[in-house]
């Protein structure tokens, strides 16, 4: 089984089951928002019609999407970011995601959004000495929500899938096989449950606790990797994905 990135808008369904045939199976698109002035904004050069019709195409295609998604924009309310928390378990419902990554917003240094929010003061905190601080563990971008009320919202992200028919529907996958009870219901429960509490509100203080105990710490190696993403597909698991197809 192979994976790849995948841009919103980039193939139609007939290149979705060209690559499902082609041994594709695991295909991440950077979702970061279902508002159109987000995506605007960050330059993702696709509409919210288009993630919705590219969702759909994987999927139906035999694909398993795995989207990234960030809350705690600078210009997003409340009811924005709620929006796309709403689309997010909308698709799970209807199967167009298999999994998701759930992270604050960080604008690392040397990026255009670093240059916009020290433009706009959108930075709660900045400079050298607190560059370690921008690991996802806490919000650093001021937005119209306190900085506990973002991580809360990133919390919602990882709850928002657990409707019952998405459960019911990831419990018929799991007797399929072994495998596939292994990694839907003990591994992704572990990595929920790992993930609620990597964004608990509580975090923000522990994460201000621990600079003052240890002083400044080194960056990740992998930022990606630290912001929490998904775990790879046991090779069982990927064996009987095949066979099943």
């Amino acid at each position: 089984m192979m994976g790849c990135n995948m841009r919103p808008g980039a193939l139609g369904p007939q290149q979705y089951q060209m690559l499902a045939e082609s041994n594709f199976r695991f295909v991440l698109y950077g979702i970061e928002s279902a508002n159109q002035k987000t995506l605007d904004m960050l330059n993702k050069g696709a509409t919210l019609e288009q993630q919705r019709e590219s969702l759909q195409w994987a999927s139906e295609a035999g694909l398993e999407p795995h989207v990234t998604v960030m809350m705690g924009y600078p210009w997003e309310s409340e009811e924005e970011a709620q929006n796309t928390i709403d689309y997010v378990r909308e698709w799970f419902d209807k199967g167009w995601i298999n999994t998701l990554q759930g992270t604050v917003v960080i604008p690392y240094p040397g990026t255009q959004l670093y240059a916009q929010a020290r433009e706009n003061n959108w930075l709660r905190f900045d400079g050298p000495d607190n560059w370690h601080r921008f690991d996802m563990r806490e919000p650093v971008l001021a937005t119209p929500m306190d900085p506990e009320h973002v991580m809360g919202l990133v919390q919602s992200l990882y709850t928002s899938f657990l409707t019952p028919h998405y459960i019911a529907r990831k419990l018929k996958d799991s007797v399929k096989s072994s495998a596939h009870f292994k990694y839907y219901v003990v591994r992704g429960s572990k990595y929920v449950v790992g993930h609620l509490l990597d964004f608990r509100k509580s975090q923000i203080e522990d994460n201000e606790t621990q600079d003052s105990l240890s002083g400044v710490r080194d960056l990740p190696v992998d930022l990606y990797t630290a912001g929490g993403f998904a775990a790879p597909v046991p090779a069982e698991l990927i064996t009987s994905s095949s066979e099943s197809t």
